[in-house]
């Protein structure tokens, strides 16, 4: 009896450190994936002279960066990742994504009370412009109408590396 009592309690143990490893794991392949497209979305040149097209672009290539990691075999959702920019909040200082996905804790009831915890990861970085942002800004600094700027029509080389 004590023999099975034993060999129990350390198969139970054994099996909550191997689920808590394997939600930490998870935790941390999250957090890496989140990372890597937040990076994406910061980091995104297109080129195009319309902002707008520009960082609904980004966000595609975002959406896509993050569903590379394959994470809807560990339980969390693509659908997850929520992308965060200024057009949003016109108070957000910094621009990035969230991920936010629910798993239980242990697969024992009597740790972590049976429910599911809340996972929660955050990339915000500072957003470089591009190039057509980083030429607005540099024309309205100097006074020329942004139409005109963009033409081409100035005898001007508009070029600020403080973009």
């Amino acid at each position: 009896m004590e023999f099975i009592l034993t060999i129990a309690f350390t198969l139970g143990i054994s099996l909550l450190f191997i689920s808590l490893a394997i939600n930490s794991t998870t935790g941390y392949i999250a957090h890496y994936a989140n990372f890597m497209a937040s990076r994406t979305y910061l980091s995104y040149e297109d080129s195009q002279n319309n902002i707008g097209a520009n960082l609904a672009q980004a966000k595609n290539q975002t959406k896509s960066t993050f569903s590379s990691y394959g994470l809807d075999a560990l339980g969390v959702p693509s659908n997850s990742l929520k992308i965060i920019d200024q057009a949003q909040s016109s108070i957000a200082l910094f621009r990035g994504t969230t991920v936010t996905y629910t798993q239980k804790l242990s697969m024992f009831s009597f740790v972590g009370g049976g429910q599911d915890a809340i996972f929660h990861s955050e990339s915000f970085l500072g957003k470089e412009p591009t190039k057509i942002e980083c030429l607005e800004s540099i024309c309205r600094a100097m006074g020329i109408d942004i139409g005109t700027c963009k033409s081409g029509k100035q005898a001007i080389t508009i070029m600020d590396n403080g973009c």
